[in-house]
């Protein structure tokens, strides 16, 4: 298997790996491979993560054509790179790269029996600017949940930048960002939500969500109208339990999460995924199947869990944020890319942001002139 040089950063597999050491970026983890193997369960946590994408919407937006030159950057065990090559109609090219031996192995033995010629599987090297990425123009590259630090990338994407074609486009999907509760998260409803957390269960999880102090202040508020300082005590325990890795566990039932949480369908099927794709960490209880992670996949289920209990006292605007920091942002713009559009709804908790080639700036020269 021909190794074709050096990558920019650490390429990941299909399945987020959510876990990063703690002040360097390309020390990451991948809950889905180890020294160039697939680990069991890779390929339906990587089938499963598809057809939670795999909306009539997203195709929409993807555009895909016969004829297309497409880089399937980071490609996993492939699941885009089919679906691409699906919709070419043998007219066209998906070259599908990973630092993975192991997925690049597999897509290779399922592209050909798939009968699908036109991707070609490529392995990458980890550190550096890879000279594969030059070999041809691709008129879509997709970056299909890469973890990366995008804010100090900029270099990469510059040289990626190269290899986009006229009129291409790059598009990026990544997980939304798990900011902490404030108490402008709330409604102004305080009393309702007194009321609420007051009559929560001894034996329900969330009545360990709060601290003793917290219902004092409800009380303590009561009849009051504002209800002073008790959104800012109930965002403080809320924030408590994100950092919780049991919290999860009183919800989870094998690997089903119980039936009578008002989760959305695609919030209940996010949940689930992610406590499929549980990583090494994860918190092993109870039968065999009993899992929960930690970090920020127990942070982000955490989330969820909160929000679809105190949903109608919560706000929406603000609960999940962009996976693309403000960093990234502006790595993108030095980088020479402008922001065509960002879909922030198109499928549940994740973010599509579609790049273009900015357009050059005037030159000073000629604007004097």
């Amino acid at each position: 298997m021909k190794n074709h040089g050096t990558a920019a950063f650490r390429l990941l597999c299909l399945v987020p790996a959510l876990l990063v050491a703690a002040g360097n970026p390309a020390a990451a983890a991948h809950s889905g491979t180890q020294s160039g193997v697939l680990v069991p369960g890779r390929i339906e946590r990587d089938s499963r993560r598809f057809e939670m994408l795999n909306t009539a919407a997203l195709w929409d937006v993807l555009a895909i054509r016969p004829g297309m030159t497409i880089l399937d950057l980071g490609t996993g065990t492939g699941q885009f790179a089919y679906a691409f090559a699906d919709r070419l109609h043998g007219q066209g090219r998906v070259y599908a790269t990973d630092v993975n031996e192991g997925c690049v192995r597999y897509v290779q033995e399922q592209a050909a029996a798939r009968g699908l010629p036109n991707i070609v599987p490529a392995l990458v090297k980890r550190d550096g600017l890879d000279p594969f990425y030059r070999s041809d123009t691709y008129e879509l590259i997709a970056m299909f949940h890469v973890l990366m630090d995008y804010g100090k990338e900029a270099e990469f994407l510059r040289y990626l930048l190269g290899s986009l074609a006229p009129g291409g486009r790059l598009v990026l999907i990544l997980q939304k960002s798990v900011p902490d509760f404030s108490a402008a998260d709330f409604t102004d409803d305080h009393e309702a939500l007194a009321r609420e957390i007051l009559r929560e269960r001894l034996d329900s999880p969330f009545s360990r969500v709060f601290r003793e102090s917290t219902p004092e202040v409800m009380r303590a508020s009561a009849g009051s109208g504002a209800a002073a300082g008790l959104a800012a005590a109930v965002a403080g325990d809320f924030n408590a339990t994100l950092a919780d890795a049991n919290f999860g566990m009183a919800f989870l039932d094998g690997e089903a999460l119980r039936k009578d949480l008002a989760f959305s369908p695609g919030e209940r099927e996010f949940v689930q995924w992610l406590a499929l794709s549980n990583n090494r960490q994860s918190v092993v209880r109870g039968t065999p199947n009993a899992t929960w992670v930690s970090g920020e996949k127990a942070r982000m289920i955490n989330k969820l869990l909160i929000v679809q209990r105190f949903r109608k006292f919560l706000r929406s605007d603000a609960l999940f944020t962009s996976g693309l920091s403000q960093a990234g942002r502006e790595a993108f713009a030095r980088a020479g890319y402008a922001l065509q559009r960002e879909y922030a709804d198109l499928v549940p908790l994740e973010d599509v942001l579609v790049f273009t080639r900015a357009a050059p700036r005037p030159d000073k020269s000629d604007a004097a002139r």
